[in-house]
């Protein structure tokens, strides 16, 4: 019996740290506009925190550290971490607990282990777990989705994206007959 191997069929990019990064943070944004649209603006409230936090933690660790600021910073793994811990965090937690978390996240689960690639958990949850277990009264106070005054909106939205495609669709009909 032979067996025939072949190549994957999809399109592979490329293996770049920063285009990886990239990819994550615009596959969170739905998750950060639908979070902000439901919990409120203390969401985004977090991102600033944690992305201040995260970003001066990083270049101060990479100083300490003697390695080159440049490249570590513009790969977009503090922003991705940042990103991270903000969304899972409540939107009224106090700043200051944003601020531990992404402290034990750049410092202690990223840094300390070596830096990119050779930490052992992800570091943003590793800066949520330690928050979680020292403050849980905060951590653990989600506010109530204010679902029922968006849904007609929510509705409106994807009635209009479903007239749209409709639309996309016979016009691509259209070409592919002509």
């Amino acid at each position: 019996m032979k067996f025939f191997s072949r190549q994957a069929p999809y399109w592979r990019g490329a293996d770049n740290i920063t285009v990886m990064m990239i990819r994550v943070l615009i596959a969170l944004v739905p998750v950060l506009l639908v979070c902000t649209w439901f919990l409120g603006a203390g969401v985004l409230v977090n991102l600033l925190c944690a992305t201040i936090m995260c970003i001066s933690l990083e270049a101060l660790m990479l100083k300490l550290r003697g390695r080159p600021m440049a490249p570590f910073l513009l790969d977009g793994s503090a922003l991705v971490t940042a990103a991270l811990i903000a969304l899972t965090l409540p939107p009224l937690t106090p700043w200051w607990i944003t601020a531990i978390a992404s402290l034990f996240a750049i410092v202690f689960a990223k840094h300390l282990y070596g830096g990119l690639g050779y930490n052992v958990f992800n570091p943003a949850m590793v800066g949520y777990v330690v928050v979680l277990i020292s403050f849980p009264q905060f951590v653990a106070d989600w506010p109530m989705a204010d679902i029922q005054s968006t849904t007609p909106e929510l509705m409106a939205v994807f009635f209009v994206r479903r007239i749209a495609r409709q639309h996309s669709d016979r016009c691509i009909q259209r070409r592919n007959t002509a």
